[in-house]
């Protein structure tokens, strides 16, 4: 369709912004040869990849403009090789002090996910600044554009908080803290630590970083970092990841871990950032540039052809839905209704049949039997589809919160909160002819 033609267009756009942003840290790294191309490598081989195929959805954006947040941290922070550090001043700590507002004032525009960038832009711009008060060689006293640059970091943000701020607090407090962190904190944490969400968040890292066990090997190896970079790394890369430990998303991590794509965006910058520093200290290493690239590379292109072979794709959704583990009734009917929907359109009527069939099993909802019953008229099975049509009728009662939900527009999900009761579908399949002589 045409959506999804402008979809594709923006997404090529959005995967040359990420590339041009890994060649910017790899250059704001002071990273040149092999070290630089696998810290490019290590850069935009994330989860992003794959939502770079047309996915219409404000995580892509968001993913690009958390690497640019990564190059405005190191910028600011000094981070990298000799070459970097050689070229340290007060104007380039305070660009990337601006270039990460920027990023996070963009990004709050488009999804309150972005609120995780808020401490590295905290981070960027109180060590930028701090280093005005303690003026060196390497970095001498304010002029007037390092002055301007800092005061611009300072009210992009605001500026950003100013126009959304409120709607994002009023979202939290009314949708987020129930939907999302189960109540509170607390009960955020307690199911956090649950064998199902734990083996679910392990699962994403895998996705959203493939190389992400390599993470806390670059991070302890010899030369350490010293305290300024633990703690504008930390305030990069920690928000995300406990975003993506305690937040749970409406419809189950498997499915919507697009939107944690900054958690492994943020660690493949922390990534790049000690591989460059690891190859500077020890030269002999470079012969593990090339194996390091491909470990990170070769998984997020596999990802890439799976969420692009839609057979493939919709097969392991399925799988996911059907567990080991057994999923939430309403994450199970939601998610093959979905498939359902999407077969459906694509004109595989048995395979959204299915779908929704699994789907009124997992939870009953009127709008399920209304789909459930145009699948079996695409598949040339009047009498069948009017089974289903007429146990929607039965649903939409005055016993049921909304008269006539099962007609509502079919763009609505699949799934309501108060489901209605199961059907009969043994029964009804013996006598196909009762529902005809219904209407």
């Amino acid at each position: 369709t045409a959506t999804e033609t402008a979809n594709r267009i923006l997404g090529m756009l959005a995967a040359l912004l990420s590339l041009l942003g890994a060649w910017l840290l790899a250059w704001a790294l002071g990273a040149s040869g092999a070290a630089g191309l696998t810290a490019i490598v290590l850069a935009t081989s994330t989860g992003a990849l794959a939502l770079f195929n047309g996915y219409g959805k404000s995580t892509v954006e968001i993913a690009v403009l958390t690497l640019y947040a990564g190059v405005g941290l190191v910028l600011a922070t000094g981070s990298g090789t000799a070459a970097a550090r050689a070229r340290d001043s007060a104007m380039r700590r305070a660009s990337g002090a601006l270039i990460t507002a920027l990023a996070l004032a963009a990004a709050l525009l488009l999804h309150r996910s972005a609120l995780a960038l808020v401490p590295v832009w905290l981070a960027t711009w109180i060590l930028a600044t701090s280093l005005l008060a303690r003026p060196s060689d390497r970095a001498p006293r304010a002029t007037a554009p390092v002055v301007a640059a800092l005061v611009a970091a300072l009210v992009a943000a605001l500026a950003a908080w100013a126009v959304v701020g409120r709607e994002l607090v009023r979202i939290m407090g009314a949708f987020d803290t129930t939907k999302h962190l189960h109540g509170g904190l607390v009960a955020a944490f307690a199911f956090a630590a649950t064998p199902r969400q734990v083996a679910d968040v392990v699962n994403a890292l895998g996705i959203l970083l493939p190389a992400v066990p390599l993470v806390p090997v670059l991070a302890m190896l010899a030369p350490r970092p010293d305290t300024r970079a633990i703690f504008a790394w930390s305030a990069f890369v920690l928000p995300p990841l406990a975003l993506l430990v305690l937040a749970t998303p409406q419809h189950g991590l498997p499915r919507d871990w697009d939107v944690f794509t900054l958690a492994g965006v943020a660690l493949a910058a922390l990534a790049s950032w000690r591989l460059v520093v690891l190859l500077e200290a020890h030269p002999r290493a470079v012969v593990c540039a090339l194996p390091l690239a491909c470990v990170a590379l070769v998984p997020a292109l596999q990802w890439v052809a799976l969420q692009s072979d839609s057979v493939r794709t919709w097969a392991r959704a399925e799988s996911v839905l059907l567990g080991p583990p057994l999923r939430p009734a309403s994450e199970r009917a939601y998610g093959f209704g979905t498939i359902g929907t999407v077969s459906m359109g694509r004109g595989n009527a048995e395979l959204a049949r299915r779908m929704f069939e699994r789907s009124a099993e997992a939870a009953p909802n009127p709008s399920t039997f209304v789909r459930w019953g145009m699948a079996e008229t695409m598949l040339g099975r009047p009498a069948a589809a009017l089974q289903q049509y007429r146990h929607a009728g039965r649903c939409s009662t005055p016993t049921w919160p909304r008269p006539g939900a099962a007609w509502r527009p079919l763009g609505e999900p699949p799934f309501a909160s108060q489901p209605c009761p199961p059907a009969n579908t043994a029964g009804l399949r013996e006598e196909p002819g009762r529902a005809g002589n219904a209407l």
